[in-house]
């Protein structure tokens, strides 16, 4: 056994190779789980309610007696899956839980236990280990500066700025919006990925945020990023941190907004799927631009998808880019700004280079 607050100091925050197998449901794993656990569930969803119903209706014993009952066929089975996730770590390295680290993760281990190798119960199971991650959030939070936000405007290249940045600094760079699989506008979203559960993004949140790292640079972003919400504590410190300003041209922004939402959907996905995308997401902010607006801008908007020649080309997308970031993006950005700057003060303001280069002294600074 071993308590959800050693398990992340001793073994995840020192960055130990484990396999922590949870055997919860699908369902129930889906909802939320630890960062980098496997799911491999001792009852199936189905399972699990027809068990939850003998419960209700026949009392605890009967219920456990029907869940043996159930199990008996797989349980070799579930046993030889849960060893080889098992086998590919130290002996002393593996961990089994479920959601309060009782019944089933008990089970689990008397069997593999029975079956010869080692394995370790997580104390509270994923409840306490949740606990802990918000926990962590929390502490964070209320810490002195720990946090400098990079903004700009939209399509200046902030996210660009923090992936490089990435590269050579990844324990000490915030994506958000890589942990909440968004981009943070209306069209943001990712055709062929989901966003995570509020629990899973709060959980890969938490983790990133280790706990011997002085200082972490991250994006500018609201409270909602696509439909999940970044935690308030969180928030509230993020939007109390120094700002970096990103400045670009119009011409990069146009150069940023294409390559991300035109060129790289195209190229994935194909130019009729592109366009459809783009058309969907720019319904969804029609009442904000208005009627006359939002026609002018779709009917650019197919005519660079339209005719002969490359669909993908930015000299034909560049018009109803620029319309929108100057009348939809802009001033949406300069409100949200004006707010920001009442809590925060923006202490540089540069081109990509300079912006890059003054953090990247800073994270250096911080390491040596």
């Amino acid at each position: 056994m071993i308590q959800a607050e050693q398990f992340l100091k001793d073994i995840v925050w020192k960055d130990k190779q484990f396999k922590l197998i949870d055997v919860r449901s699908e369902r129930e794993f889906h909802h939320g789980a630890f960062p980098a656990s496997v799911n491999f569930p001792i009852l199936t969803d189905r399972e699990r309610k027809e068990i939850g119903i003998t419960y209700k209706q026949l009392g605890q014993q009967a219920a456990i007696e029907r869940g043996q009952e159930i199990v008996a066929p797989f349980k070799a089975a579930r046993v030889d899956s849960w060893n080889r996730e098992l086998a590919q770590v130290e002996k002393n390295l593996g961990f089994v839980t479920c959601w309060r680290g009782g019944l089933r993760s008990s089970i689990a281990f008397d069997w593999i236990r029975a079956s010869g190798r080692e394995v370790k119960r997580i104390q509270g199971g994923y409840k306490a280990l949740r606990l802990q991650l918000l926990k962590n959030i929390r502490e964070f939070s209320e810490r002195d500066s720990d946090l400098m936000v990079v903004s700009g405007q939209t399509g200046a290249g902030k996210t660009k700025l923090l992936q490089q940045l990435a590269s050579e600094f990844p324990k000490e760079c915030l994506d958000l919006e890589a942990l909440a699989c968004h981009r943070g506008s209306s069209f943001g979203a990712h055709p062929d990925r989901p966003q995570p559960s509020q629990q899973n993004f709060e959980n890969n949140l938490s983790l990133k945020l280790h706990p011997d790292i002085k200082l972490f640079v991250v994006e500018h972003e609201g409270t909602l990023i696509g439909r999940v919400k970044v935690p308030d504590l969180f928030y509230r410190k993020l939007v109390q941190s120094p700002i970096v300003f990103l400045e670009s041209s119009m011409e990069e922004r146009i150069r940023h907004t294409f390559q991300e939402y035109v060129a790289n959907p195209v190229a994935h996905f194909g130019a009729q799927a592109a366009h459809q995308q783009l058309l969907l997401n720019l319904k969804r902010i029609q009442r904000k631009l208005g009627g006359a607006r939002f026609n002018q801008i779709a009917q650019s908007l197919g005519q660079a998808f339209q005719g002969p020649g490359e669909t993908c080309d930015l000299l034909k997308h560049s018009e109803w880019i620029q319309e929108l970031l100057t009348q939809y993006y802009d001033p949406m950005y300069q409100h949200f700004l004006n707010k920001a700057e009442e809590q925060a003060p923006i202490i540089f303001k540069g081109a990509y280079k300079d912006c890059y280069g003054l953090l990247r002294d800073r994270l250096n600074r911080l390491r040596s």
